[in-house]
């Protein structure tokens, strides 16, 4: 018999078997499951993403160069399994029910010559048909395809930019305390060094000595407020804290 809820959270959690408890266990259960599904299909079209624009480098290159394509299939199909087929001219177009994956089928890339043949003696559209720079062409072009997109969307992200969290105190520590920072404090400056994030404000106070103490500006209320704080080490951590 399948436990209850109710046995669960009694057993692991130690709460109360009251329905409000019960009822928060199931949301955060909830969100928790469906924050893991949202990460696996972050993974699935990520990877995806990439094969796709993989996938159509060699796609573009062979119609470039006169090959036949006969299949161009996003995710594997194995056991015939596909979510999607539809044939245009000469290439069926398919989206396999395996995401994780895909391949561009053209006439003849299986093939291998025999002796003495020529490369007049396959048909047209036959990937070996083509001259080796061609072939070169129409394999390489997977590999820069991905280059290509990294570069896009590099240089997209370096358009859009990114969040910088501000340098805002959330809790503040005993010393600290005492020392006059306050929650909600953003500081401005950290030994006369401007700080506008955290992660600068961290690097700031990460090169200060420890033991001694550090001046530093924080907005208050609208006004500039001048702190000396004491810099301390962890004593597990060669680093500031």
């Amino acid at each position: 018999m399948r436990p209850s809820v109710q046995a669960i959270a009694g057993r692991w959690f130690d709460l109360p078997l009251h329905e409000p408890h019960i009822d928060a266990l199931r949301k955060e259960i909830g969100a928790l499951m469906l924050q893991k599904i949202l990460y696996v299909a972050e993974v699935v079209l990520g990877f995806g993403g990439l094969i796709f624009v993989h996938e159509l480098g060699h796609f573009l290159a062979a119609k470039a160069n006169g090959v036949k394509v006969l299949r161009f299939a996003v995710g594997f199909d194995f056991w015939g399994l596909r979510l999607f087929r539809k044939q245009i001219g000469e290439t069926e177009y398919v989206i396999g029910a395996f995401p994780l994956g895909g391949y561009v089928k053209m006439l003849g890339q299986e093939d291998l010559p025999a002796d003495g043949q020529e490369s007049e003696a396959v048909p047209e559209g036959h990937f070996l048909s083509r001259t080796i720079g061609q072939r070169a062409q129409i394999i390489s072009a997977g590999v820069i395809a991905n280059f290509l997109l990294a570069f896009v969307l590099c240089y997209g992200a370096y358009l859009v930019g990114y969040h910088r969290y501000l340098p805002e105190v959330g809790s503040v520590g005993f010393d600290s305390l005492q020392s006059g920072l306050r929650r909600g404090d953003v500081i401005e400056s950290v030994d006369g060094d401007r700080v506008d994030s955290w992660t600068e404000m961290f690097m700031a106070y990460a090169m200060q000595e420890p033991g001694e103490d550090v001046e530093m500006v924080v907005l208050r209320g609208g006004q500039r407020v001048t702190l000396q704080l004491p810099v301390m080490r962890d004593p597990n951590e060669p680093i500031n804290v």
